[in-house]
């Protein structure tokens, strides 16, 4: 029987994000970065409790973005906060099919191998 740990992720853009939590197990991330360098986005899918597939996907600003100090912070009311421009997202799916369609293919190959193993494997060491 697999493993499920509660999973919390943030979704929407800075100044308007929230939480969401769910009951799951990462099967597989991916990372890629936009031709341009502009974005970088990464994929996570978890295997939800109820049998579901989860998607989280960031969105962040590339490595251009990030090698000028001055965005790295932003004052709020004299505070310094740390400033994250990025743009989370979550989706769910109910059937691997109905996932394949949405992700890289890479993505599903990495789910489809990962899916039957259990996130947790007891040792007798």
């Amino acid at each position: 029987m697999a493993e499920f740990e509660d999973v919390i992720v943030q979704v929407g853009l800075d100044g308007a994000r929230h939480r969401k939590r769910f009951r799951g197990h990462r099967l597989a991330q991916w990372r890629h970065d936009s031709p341009d360098k502009t974005f970088i986005e990464v994929q996570a899918v978890y295997r939800t409790e109820h049998g579901r597939y989860a998607v989280h996907i960031s969105r962040l600003p590339g490595a251009d973005f990030w090698s000028d100090p001055a965005t790295w912070y932003v004052s709020s009311q004299g505070q310094d906060e740390q400033w994250d421009p990025g743009d989370y997202s979550l989706y769910v799916y109910d059937t691997f099919d109905e996932l394949k369609q949405h992700i890289p293919v890479e993505l599903a190959q990495q789910v489809e191998e990962n899916q039957h193993e259990s996130p947790l494997e007891q040792l007798d060491i």
